[in-house]
């Protein structure tokens, strides 16, 4: 809904403010103000899965004619530069509004859709009053070699009718499907029954890859602690490491997860027959459909300013989003 309060908030405001009779009235010139953009700055191809949208709009008031270039350039990434043609390519695009009138957070209806297929370079998208919003289709290109993730740019160019928005390049990572690790990077819907609660609780969970060592990753958050107010924002990330011959992840105990000076120093534990802050908790994961990541132990949160178990939860599964 983000995308539809930039279209038409400005609209509506014009509107209040004019029935008010107010001076100096804010409002949005699609002339001066209009722009195209992208919805956000990275995302992940996955050669196991093949295709990923990348989504663009145009923000105005009436609806403008206007339009943008799609471009590739993975200059800045050296040996881990993805090439198009050998890496990715592009499948086709698609032009649409949405359907705003379900107010469901989840709502997302496509509209007056307009499929685009093209032979060859420029990748141009059109935009008009029945076509606000794109989504380009790349696929990847698995080459059967286990190698590390490749990366490129996605940009705007040659922008006509309006301006270029901030939010103008994507970046874009190709797991490399030979190597399990790759697989494991992502987002997930992750599950399990809360202690404190009596009820299966659901979070979401980023796993991204360690800058400097090989095979370690940093999950965020390891478990949930927001139904008791504590931001995931403000949640550490844990780290871990993949054993891809085993097909597991050891994470070990005692990390730290929320911190609040004099009041509140939460660590990740295990429980067995009793708490543990030390050791390690370790989770199975399956590529096979889709990416499952299952806890072996039960998981919680031990506040070791108070030396008392905070929250934990049992049967907790990552399911890859």
């Amino acid at each position: 809904m983000k995308i539809k309060s930039l279209i038409y908030t400005a609209l509506a405001s014009a509107v209040l403010f004019t029935s008010c009779d107010l001076n100096n009235q804010p409002t949005f010139n699609d002339d001066a103000q209009a722009f195209i953009a992208f919805d956000k700055t990275t995302g992940m191809l996955d050669e196991m899965d093949g295709l990923s949208e990348i989504t663009l709009y145009c923000a105005s008031v009436a609806g403008i004619n206007a339009s943008t270039e799609i471009t590739f350039n993975a200059d800045e990434y050296a040996a881990n530069a993805a090439t198009q043609g050998a890496h990715f390519e592009v499948a086709y695009a698609v032009r649409y509004n949405i359907d705003f009138d379900n107010q469901s957070p989840t709502f997302n209806e496509r509209i007056n859709v307009d499929t685009i297929t093209f032979a060859q370079a420029p990748y141009v998208i059109n935009f008009d009053k029945d076509h606000r919003f794109a989504a380009v289709a790349l696929k990847a290109i698995d080459n059967d070699q286990r190698e590390t993730n490749k990366k490129f740019d996605v940009k705007l160019a040659n922008i006509q009718g309006c301006n270029k928005g901030a939010m103008n390049t994507y970046t874009v990572t190709i797991l490399d499907d030979e190597n399990p690790f790759n697989r494991l990077l992502g987002d997930y819907t992750a599950s399990g029954m809360s202690a404190a609660f009596e009820e299966t609780k659901e979070w979401d969970v980023t796993i991204v890859a360690d800058d400097e060592t090989d095979n370690k990753l940093w999950i965020h958050p390891v478990i949930s602690t927001a139904h008791f107010g504590l931001s995931h924002d403000n949640c550490a990330a844990v780290e871990a490491t993949v054993d891809d011959v085993q097909g597991t992840i050891s994470m070990r105990i005692g990390q730290s997860l929320y911190t609040v000076d004099g009041s509140m120093d939460l660590v990740v534990c295990g429980i067995t027959s009793q708490i543990e802050t030390t050791g390690l908790g370790v989770a199975n994961y399956s590529l096979d459909e889709g990416v499952v990541i299952s806890w072996s132990s039960a998981l919680g949160a031990y506040d070791a300013l108070a030396g008392a178990l905070y929250e934990y939860f049992t049967d907790i599964v990552y399911t890859k989003k």
